[in-house]
């Protein structure tokens, strides 16, 4: 429903705004990064060690100019594989936390629209838990043709558990398409 919610914004904003032109684009991308967390505080007692390498994939569809000081705005959805993790309590425990995420995305364009800024919120969603997300980063696409670009992004976020804030750290790059100019 949230994410349902942030694409009809983003198309409103994007045909509704005078001056901005329709620029809808798709990306796929894949990520690697590490996972910083405190195994024991977020999994209780016991004695653990944990494999922190992150890896996943994810679709994205924006809206918006990327214009000098333009603004794009879309959804994303994406699978992370977040941490394993091996221990013991009290018997021996092993398991890895696969986590699908849907972000909400705002990617600002300053000056010469070389860069964006980006600022992410939404749900990660592992097991029976989901947890509110919160993330920004930095990046860039590099025109290979009229429509197609390479993405090349660093994203550092926050994942709200109750237990132990989890912060996956990502590099991600991958493929967008803009559909029409």
């Amino acid at each position: 429903m949230k994410a349902s919610l942030i694409l009809v914004i983003g198309l409103a904003f994007t045909f509704l705004t005078p001056g901005v032109a329709a620029q809808p684009w798709l990306e796929v991308s894949g990520e690697a990064g590490l996972t910083k967390v405190h195994v024991q505080d977020w999994l209780g007692a016991g004695t653990y060690d944990a494999d922190y390498l992150n890896y996943g994939a994810s679709v994205a569809a924006l809206f918006g100019s990327r214009a000098s000081r333009g603004i794009q705005v879309g959804v994303e959805a994406g699978l992370t594989h977040l941490i394993t993790y091996y221990g013991f309590y009290p018997e021996l425990r092993s398991d890895d936390v696969n986590a699908w995420r849907v972000l909400g995305l705002v990617r600002y364009w300053p000056g010469e629209a070389k860069w964006f800024l980006e600022f992410a919120a939404g749900i990660n969603t592992y097991g029976s838990t989901s947890d509110p997300t919160l993330g920004g980063g930095v990046g860039t696409l590099f025109d290979i043709s009229e429509r197609w670009s390479v993405l090349a992004k660093a994203r550092a976020s926050l994942v709200s558990d109750g237990l132990a804030p989890i912060f996956p750290l990502q590099l991600q790059t991958g493929l967008a398409y803009q559909l029409g100019r």
